[in-house]
């Protein structure tokens, strides 16, 4: 996933769509949030069906 985003970013930044530097920052921050989100996300999805059995 992060090298999807690296390839998306980097076509943005080819592309001259005027982002600034805050405001790929605030993007990438976002996109880390999310992959955090879902990793604790399975993380807690895992010990449910742990628990479960």
């Amino acid at each position: 996933m992060v090298r999807a985003y690296r390839d998306y970013a980097d076509r943005e930044s080819d592309s001259g769509s005027g982002l600034s530097q805050g405001d790929m920052k605030h993007m990438v921050d976002k996109f880390l949030d999310c992959e955090i989100a879902q990793q604790k996300f399975q993380q807690l999805q895992n010990e449910l069906e742990l628990a479960g059995d």
